[in-house]
């Protein structure tokens, strides 16, 4: 008998969230190889998203079928937002087309895909699968780097792509560790969190940190494990003294292979650095406080600092001032907490903590909330599946 893969609805729309993560991983290392192989990433890039638009569009009758209310809505807001901003705010314009592009293809394909999903165990193998792929390209990556067989990545600088493209990675194999320890998780967890520090930045260690944390002391207390959460918390205490020594110590190694990691630089200092984040930060916050109730458009900050805001919190306060953006914030801030705050942890429940910790810590410091494709998945899981979804729905029926 012969087996199609795409027989399956359920596996069709899992494996294009998994091929979302391993495109946007393999468009961050061909960007940093391009001066290498001669490629253009742009060209890689354009590829990559054709790819996922024919995936995307292969799966429509799939998505068709289950499209509810709540998409309708969703995808009706979505549109009458993109066309008020357009014209409401052509200034903006300039910045605007290349946000509604990044948001229609990547934003809103995840975030419908993620919201029909309904076996969210199968979506955690797809994960765990893509995960060892990018884990093992990682290590074949720093064996060659190590050895001097590639003499260099990203022209020297640091990639925060490539950093936060293999958060999700190493946070799936982490978690597939605690359930199967097998040599291959803690091989691909090693080689995500070393490629994260020699070539990424602090945002996702962070989050890789921040996530480990949580998950593994949340698992201990429910498994009554007491004396386990106070070790977990004594030795993260104890790497908070030392991880400078430990930091410098694998520096200096990287620079006896003529390599320098800005994540150690950045994390030895002895100051909190914001790496110039503060400086936009001051240049908006007056704005906000002079006319807190003004309406100023997506990207109406990149009229005044040209670049986005790197915090979606002034981002959402600059753009559509404190009624509107103080709103999005506070539902934001709800679904946070029900997010850490699930009672159970079932596969949906824990897909839903692991895009938490793979969007939010960045979005504080980087990124733009119309522009992360990872914060959309979470927000549709959040819609249909947090505690209060179903008692909506039921309301919505009966109306």
């Amino acid at each position: 008998m012969k087996l199609r893969i795409d027989s399956n609805p359920e596996k069709r729309l899992c494996i294009f969230i998994a091929a979302v993560v391993f495109c946007v991983f393999l468009t961050n290392i061909a960007a940093g190889l391009s001066q290498i192989t001669g490629i253009r990433s742009s060209l890689i890039t354009t590829m990559l998203k054709a790819v996922l638009g024919l995936m995307f569009i292969l799966r429509l009758n799939i998505l068709v079928k289950r499209f509810d209310k709540h998409l309708l809505i969703f995808a009706g807001c979505s549109l009458i937002v993109i066309m008020l901003n357009y014209a409401v705010f052509p200034r903006n314009n300039e910045y605007f087309i290349n946000t509604v592009i990044t948001f229609v293809s990547f934003c809103m394909t995840t975030y419908i895909v993620c919201y029909t999903i309904e076996d969210y165990e199968l979506l955690k193998v797809e994960l765990v699968r893509v995960s060892q792929i990018i884990a093992f390209i990682m290590l074949f990556f720093l064996i060659g780097v190590f050895s001097g067989r590639i003499s260099s990545f990203n022209e020297g600088r640091y990639s925060m792509g490539l950093g936060y493209s293999c958060v999700i990675p190493a946070i799936i194999l982490s978690l597939e560790l605690v359930q199967r320890k097998r040599i291959i998780n803690i091989i691909g967890i090693a080689s995500l969190t070393i490629a994260i520090i020699t070539f990424g930045s602090r945002g996702p260690l962070i989050e890789l940190i921040l996530f480990i944390a949580y998950f593994f002391i949340r698992y201990l207390i429910q498994q009554k494990k007491y004396l386990q959460s106070i070790i977990v918390v004594v030795f993260v205490i104890a790497l908070l003294f030392t991880y400078k020594d430990i930091l410098t110590s694998f520096a200096l190694f990287l620079q006896s292979r003529g390599m320098r990691s800005r994540v150690i630089r950045t994390l030895t200092t002895e100051t909190f650095y914001l790496s110039g984040r503060d400086s936009l930060y001051q240049q908006l916050i007056p704005y906000i406080k002079e006319n807190p109730f003004a309406i100023r458009g997506i990207n109406a900050e990149w009229n005044v600092i040209g670049v986005y805001a790197h915090n979606f919190v002034i981002e959402l306060l600059y753009q559509l001032g404190i009624v509107v953006g103080g709103s999005i914030i506070l539902l934001v801030i709800v679904r946070i907490v029900k997010t850490l705050l699930v009672k159970e942890l079932n596969n949906t429940e824990i897909m839903c903590i692991v895009f938490a910790f793979a969007s939010i810590p960045q979005l504080l410091v980087s990124g733009s909330l119309w522009t992360h494709y990872i914060f959309w998945m979470w927000m549709a899981m959040c819609s249909k599946h947090l505690p209060g979804y179903q008692k909506q729905m039921d309301q919505i029926e009966t109306d």
